[in-house]
């Protein structure tokens, strides 16, 4: 079992790994989630430390990819969100309202 969680953990490392390099070139979502296999059974201790830093990598790249969206986002309402000019006409109408 020891094994089989190794060779699982190896693989999510080369899979982060990937999903990093392709994040800094700009490609956000050219990697899809990893997916651990079902049969893996109980993490052995001794391999905790390694699952809690990968699991923290993770989370970073989560969080960078929503900051960027939300970077984005607001990018995008800024260029629709324009000032918009009001003619005398529709100022002085709504003056009077």
């Amino acid at each position: 079992m020891s094994d089989a969680w190794e060779a699982a953990l190896a693989a999510f490392e080369v899979h982060l790994d990937q999903q990093y390099q392709e994040f800094a070139a700009g490609n956000y979502d050219a990697i899809g989630d990893f997916v651990f296999p079902d049969d893996l059974g109980q993490l052995p201790r001794h391999l905790a430390p390694i699952a809690d830093e990968l699991n923290h990598r993770s989370l970073e790249l989560i969080a960078a990819i929503e900051e960027l969206a939300n970077d984005m986002s607001r990018q995008l309402l800024g260029l629709r969100q324009r000032p918009r000019f009001e003619s005398v006409a529709t100022s002085s109408f709504s003056a009077q309202a």
